[in-house]
């Protein structure tokens, strides 16, 4: 539902900034009209229906003022003479608008009406004006709120570094001069102060330089970096981005400490913000919030957040925070246990070109797929949410059967079945041509321990036989006991278990089976032996917060 709101908000703003260039537009004509008088006989926002009107002489009116107005042309002439012949109105689509002429008949322009005031009883000269003025209006709009903006200001992202993708070109960049030829790559926090020879003036200058360098040519990048001497000379090789097409090296802007949201922003944004709070164990935080302090540490930009996470070996992190009201907060933020990363190649599909995903296991568990943002797939009866029993032929999918069972289907429908609510609902949905059905996908490592069965061929060395026979769709109820809700608190208590002399651990975990109807099925119990190998495979999976950087706003 927020990301209804969220999404229906930006559609919202499209609409009315679209319906306000066509007022101007259609202002521009009317005026003209006026000056050339040229009779209008309607100014419409919108099309269909009138929902409300007004005309001088008759006032306002629900709907149309036009069918009394000419049934008073017929009985009264006299007293229609002294109305204006101009209805404003207000039609139930809301979306562009127009103004109607006598005499101007678009569906037939070579038709004539012989009145003095019409649209085509005026030289032709005049008409080319009434034509031409709305176009003007657009560009003396432009031109106006050109300099507006150059007099405000307009908000863009410094230059600066501030994610670097793990696999991405910028990882990998070639250090030529300035450091350590054997610790490669762009680094967060650099400030880039020239990219293929030009001084960037914003983080937009940097993505366009690259998305127009030469294919397969390296982009030579001079960083400012902390703890250099002087700058940092990078070559790194930009690579196409499957989603955009253009050429890209695995960068983002640096982040601010400011939260999105607060009194100056839309309700929907501030209540998907409050949401993502709510989630993370910070509840009490306002939208809009600046982050002061990271564990006692003055907070520079977001990624401090995530670094003081990463350090944390899963001890809560102390948080300081301004609210937009001006009073201070201090919290908590608990760490969630991260799992580990694999990644598999999904094969080609009629329209959907192959891709890499990365996938998330626990010593080769994987987490249910699910729908982590239903987005257009709504329509097709998909929620936010909804964890997938079965997509196609295969039940219980985790994420890597579960896109490459969809992209099969491309351009045709298939049948899935999702876990809502504590039930199950079937829905049949039509999959795009290039292998999609609209939905963001997630997985239950985070918000379940719904396992999905093993990921044995993207899993390095001998961890995919560590994982225990477990049939997809159980759910691990317990770990030595305790109770646990997600993979991620698996994986603290395989920490938490006493080790033996060769660092070996072994939890019970009891399980619900996946038979007959959800939640009824019959509990197990199994003994989890787990190499050290293993244990210290999953510790250095590390530790991730569970506010997402993106509900920070760029650094500015």
């Amino acid at each position: 539902m927020l990301g209804f709101l969220g999404a229906t908000g930006d559609l919202m703003l499209v609409v009315l900034g679209f319906s306000f260039i066509v007022l101007v537009h259609e202002l521009g004509h009317f005026l003209a009209a006026r000056w050339a008088k040229v009779r209008v006989e309607a100014f419409a926002m919108g099309f269909g229906p009138a929902v409300c009107s007004f005309r001088k002489g008759m006032g306002a009116r629900w709907g149309s003022t036009e069918p009394e107005y000419r049934r008073m042309r017929v009985e009264n002439p006299a007293k229609a003479a002294a109305l204006s012949p101009t209805e404003y109105r207000l039609n139930w689509l809301f979306f562009g608008g127009y103004v109607r002429m006598l005499g101007q008949d678009d569906a037939s322009p070579g038709a004539r009406v012989e009145h003095p005031d019409s649209f085509t009883s005026k030289p032709v000269w005049k008409r080319m004006v009434i034509i031409s003025a709305g176009v003007i209006m657009n560009v003396l709009l432009a031109a106006v709120l050109f300099v507006v903006v150059f007099m405000i200001g307009l908000r863009t992202e410094p230059p600066l570094v501030g994610l670097v993708s793990p696999k991405s070109a910028a990882a990998s960049a070639e250090v030529v001069s300035g450091w350590d030829e054997a610790d490669p790559g762009l680094k967060p926090g650099d400030r880039v102060l020239l990219i293929a020879g030009h001084e960037p003036r914003d983080f937009g200058d940097i993505a366009l330089e690259v998305a127009m360098a030469r294919r397969g040519a390296p982009v030579e990048i001079v960083v400012e970096r902390e703890g250099a001497s002087g700058p940092v000379v990078l070559r790194a090789s930009p690579a196409e981005s499957r989603a955009t097409r253009l050429l890209e090296i695995g960068i983002v802007p640096a982040l601010s400490t400011r939260l999105f949201g607060g009194p100056d922003d839309l309700p929907a944004n501030n209540a998907v913000i409050a949401e993502e709070l709510r989630e993370a164990g910070l509840g009490e935080v306002p939208a809009g919030s600046t982050l002061l302090e990271v564990a006692g540490r003055p907070a520079q930009s977001a990624r401090d957040l995530s670094d003081a996470v990463a350090r944390s070996q899963g001890a809560p992190v102390l948080l300081t925070w301004g609210a937009p009201g001006g009073e201070t907060l201090a919290t908590e933020l608990r760490p969630r246990a991260g799992l580990q990363a694999a990644t598999t190649t999904l094969p080609r599909f009629r329209g959907a070109d192959a891709r890499d995903i990365d996938v998330q296991h626990l010593l080769g568990l994987m987490p249910a797929m699910r729908v982590e943002r239903a987005g257009q797939a709504e329509q097709k009866g998909l929620r936010t949410g909804d964890v997938f029993a079965r997509i196609g032929g295969f039940e219980w999918p985790d994420m890597v059967s579960g896109i490459a069972e969809v992209r099969r289907h491309a351009g045709r429908e298939i049948d899935l079945r999702l876990l809502r609510d504590g039930g199950f609902v079937d829905v049949r949905a039509r999959v795009a041509r290039d292998g999609t059905i609209g939905f963001i996908p997630g997985t239950t490592a985070s918000t379940g321990a719904v396992v999905a069965g093993t990921l044995r061929r993207a899993v390095p060395g001998d961890q995919a036989d560590v994982a225990p026979a477990i049939p997809p769709g159980a759910v691990i109820l317990s770990a030595d006991g305790a109770p646990l809700r997600s993979l991620e608190s698996l994986r603290a208590a395989i920490a938490a278990a006493p080790r033996t002399a060769d660092g070996a651990a072994s939890v019970q975990l009891a399980l619900r089976l996946p038979i007959g109807g959800w939640g009824e099925g019959p509990i197990e119990t199994i003994d989890w032996a787990i190499p050290g190998a293993a244990v210290d495979a999953l510790a250095a999976a590390g530790w991730n917060s569970p506010l997402s950087l993106s509900a920070f706003r760029m650094a500015e």
